[in-house]
């Protein structure tokens, strides 16, 4: 099983977010500096729940998204979040090292 823990990472074609724990149903927040990362670097978001994965573009779940703010550590910093509704298929391995020529 995979370890959902683990903070985000890229891959060649991917900016893969892991996440826990659902808002409520298969609706989860990403933080904005994942997105922004995700346009910065011309690469699509794969969301992976313990539920199932979804691959979409950043344009695409921002556009389609919920924008609220939600304090963590610091109080006078509020993460500016997006929340959505996720449309999950089956988990399927990530072949890390396979690149494209």
């Amino acid at each position: 099983m995979e370890n959902f823990t683990d903070k985000p990472y890229e891959l060649q074609k991917y900016v893969v977010v892991p996440l826990r724990e659902p808002m409520f149903g298969h609706n989860f927040a990403i933080r904005d500096k994942w997105i922004d990362l995700a346009k910065r670097k011309k690469k699509s978001l794969l969301i992976r729940t313990p539920f199932g994965q979804e691959i979409i573009s950043p344009q695409k779940y921002q556009s389609e998204s919920t924008k609220f703010k939600k304090i963590y550590l610091i109080p006078d910093r509020p993460m500016t979040m997006y929340q959505r509704n996720c449309k999950l298929t089956p988990l399927q391995d990530i072949e890390k090292y396979v690149m494209d020529w």
